[in-house]
C-alpha cells in the first residue's frame, strides 16, 4: 500500500470515528431526555452509550453496555425517598421506537439515600452509628428528671423494604421500662422502601456516615 493510501485510509478512519462520537453523544442526549419522561426523574440524568461502533448499535436499536447517573431521582409509593445518586450498568438494551419504551435485560448498580429521608419516614432523626447501624434519640422528663434514651438498630433489605435487626437501647437508670419500649417500636416493624426508578429493587444496604447505599439490581426490565 502506498503512502497516499495510507494516509486517505487514516482520514476516512478519523472521520468515521469522528461522526461515530457525534452521533452518540446525539443519542445520549435523546436517551436523557426519554428517561425524565419514563422514570420520572426530577432532573436530566448522565447518560453514556457504551461501545463501539455506536452507529451500527443506533441502527439495530440493540446498545451493549449503557450508563446512567440519575441525580437527583426519588423512589415512588407510600416512601417517596429522595436517592442521591444513583448509579446505573444497563446491560443489553433494546429500543422499541426509541428510549421511552426501551426494555432491559439487566441491570446492576447502587443508590443511596441519605438519613435526612428515612428520619422524614420513620418521624424520627435517624444518624449513622457506626458499624452498619443507625441510631435514634429521644428526650424526655420524669419526675423533674430529663433522660436522652437512644435506640440502634442494623438495617438490612427484605422483599424491597428495610428491617431491623440488633435492636438495643442505652441503659438509662430510672426511667420507666415502658418509655424505653416505645423507643424500640420505631425499629420494629418494617419500612418500605417503594419503587426505585428503572424498576430495579435493592438487594443490600450499606451504612455509611453520608447515608443509605443500597445494591440495586434488575432483569428483562421495560422502561415505558
Amino acid at each position: 500500500m502506498s503512502r497516499k493510501s495510507i494516509v486517505v485510509t487514516i482520514i476516512v478512519v478519523i472521520v468515521l470515528l469522528v461522526a461515530d462520537v457525534a452521533a452518540a453523544s446525539v443519542q445520549n442526549h435523546k436517551a436523557a431526555d426519554a428517561f425524565v419522561a419514563s422514570q420520572h426523574l426530577p432532573a436530566s440524568p448522565y447518560v453514556h452509550i457504551n461501545g463501539w461502533p455506536f452507529v451500527l448499535q443506533g441502527i439495530r436499536g440493540s446498545y451493549r453496555y449503557i450508563t446512567v447517573q440519575a441525580d437527583p431521582a426519588r423512589t415512588s409509593g407510600d416512601a417517596d425517598l429522595d436517592v442521591h445518586p444513583m448509579r446505573l450498568s444497563l446491560y443489553g438494551v433494546h429500543t422499541h421506537g426509541g428510549f421511552a419504551d426501551a426494555t432491559v435485560e439487566r441491570a446492576t448498580g447502587t443508590a443511596r439515600i441519605g438519613y435526612r429521608s428515612l428520619s422524614k419516614g420513620l418521624g424520627k432523626r435517624v444518624v449513622f452509628a457506626g458499624a452498619d447501624r443507625i441510631s435514634v434519640t429521644s428526650k424526655t422528663t420524669v419526675d423533674g428528671r430529663t433522660y436522652r434514651p437512644s435506640v440502634s438498630a442494623r438495617p438490612e433489605v427484605s422483599d424491597g423494604a428495610l428491617v431491623f435487626h440488633q435492636v438495643t437501647t442505652t441503659d438509662q437508670k430510672g426511667l420507666p421500662s415502658a418509655d424505653l419500649k416505645t423507643l424500640e417500636q420505631i425499629f420494629s416493624g418494617r419500612f418500605e422502601l417503594g419503587r426505585f426508578p428503572f424498576g430495579v429493587h435493592p438487594t443490600k444496604v450499606t451504612m455509611l456516615p453520608e447515608g443509605m447505599v443500597f445494591r440495586v439490581t434488575g432483569h428483562d426490565l421495560r422502561l415505558g
